[in-house]
């Protein structure tokens, strides 16, 4: 029973925090004026202000309430002062205060920048303070597991799996068991059109327990990279390296071939997802069908990549399947008139031999065929 134990603890998945004490913003100082405490402190430069859009600040008894990864108080503007009902602090107790920068990331949640040290504070008499600045020991969040020896070693999060479209691919990953909720609450997706994510086109942070997330609005025949991380706190930690993956040439929405309908069944299916608005109008009309439908341009086939063959071969059956659509509206059209007692095939057929001409379909076969047989 002894080893069992031994074996689950050591083989358990652990969120260890490291620490780095910081104190970015400086001379915090608390004073009281009339009926309040007033918190004073210098300003960040701008390199240091970054992308910051205020200032947060926090106080209690507890030194521990006071870290970069709990909530603040109040969120500020940028300003360097803020008032504090007097009446709550008691003369001679101990109190703690701290100051951090902060950005908006949603209408309820913000998240801290940078802080200042922790001022311990005790009001003594009239205009009389006990002060000391605390370093401040944030964590931050590294994911590591413990193996067999007692050594860490870094959690990955795990291969990701794309799916493909014209305008918009369907991601999916694994559902990490082995980490609590305790240790991370979303799975943030990141897209980028280079390898290395210097820009990020679009990004999404979905729930934890969920393991599929969709990004729309894409352009087709257009390379992107794919990555994703844990998240606790708006922090990301075990990042993925980057997925390549390529849309597909664009399929009209008309419901008229097989992959056109399979596409607009899977555009009706609710899931969590981010538009980067890049998807030009595709046609959903007949009018110019056989003209679109009968090019077919064996340049864009890479023969030694097996997903561009069966692309292409998908391509082409929604092809063949738009041309019998078609053929069958046209034969509707005629009603019951009889052109010949002689079947179309046999027409097509003898009338190809005759001239030495192949019909559009046999071609579009013949090449499916082709493909096939790489």
């Amino acid at each position: 029973m002894k080893n069992t134990l031994t074996l689950l603890v050591l083989g358990a998945i652990l969120l260890i925090p490291s620490y780095s004490s910081a104190a970015d913003i400086e001379n915090l100082q608390v004073k009281r004026v009339g009926s309040q405490l007033i918190m004073t402190w210098n300003a960040l430069s701008g390199n240091n202000y970054g992308a910051a859009e205020g200032y947060a600040v926090s106080w209690g008894q507890m030194q521990s309430d006071l870290r970069i990864d709990k909530y603040a108080r109040q969120h500020l503007g940028n300003v360097t002062s803020f008032g504090i009902r007097g009446a709550d602090f008691k003369r001679n107790e101990n109190y703690y205060f701290r100051v951090f920068s902060y950005k908006q990331e949603s209408t309820y949640k913000h998240k801290l920048l940078k802080g200042s040290q922790i001022l311990k504070w005790k009001e003594t008499g009239y205009d009389q303070y006990e002060t000391q600045l605390l370093s401040a020991n944030d964590p931050v969040i590294v994911a590591t597991t413990v193996d067999d020896s007692g050594n860490e070693v870094n959690v990955s999060f795990g291969p990701l799996t794309a799916m493909p479209m014209d305008t918009f691919i369907d991601i999916r990953w694994t559902n990490h068991v082995g980490l609590t909720k305790d240790d991370f609450d979303k799975i943030h997706l990141e897209l980028s059109k280079d390898a290395g994510f210097t820009t990020i086109a679009g990004s999404i942070a979905v729930d934890r327990g969920k393991i599929r997330a969709r990004a729309e609005g894409l352009a087709p025949s257009t390379q992107y990279y794919v990555r994703a991380s844990f998240q606790k706190d708006g922090t990301d930690f075990s990042t993925t390296g980057g997925k390549a993956v390529k849309t597909i040439q664009s399929i009209r929405r008309d419901g008229k071939s097989r992959a056109s309908r399979n596409i607009m069944k899977l555009e009706k299916r609710p899931i969590d997802s981010f538009n980067l608005g890049e998807t030009p109008t595709i046609s959903t009309s007949n009018s110019d069908t056989t003209s679109s439908l009968t090019s077919v341009d064996s340049n864009v086939i890479n023969s030694s990549n097996k997903l561009s063959i069966q692309q292409r071969i998908t391509q082409v059956e929604s092809q063949i399947s738009s041309l019998q659509a078609e053929l069958r509206s046209l034969r509707s059209k005629l009603g019951n008139r009889t052109i010949s007692r002689t079947p179309v095939r046999s027409r097509i057929s003898s009338s190809n031999r005759s001239s030495g001409r192949i019909s559009i379909q046999e071609r579009l076969k013949a090449r499916l065929s082709k493909l096939r047989n790489r």
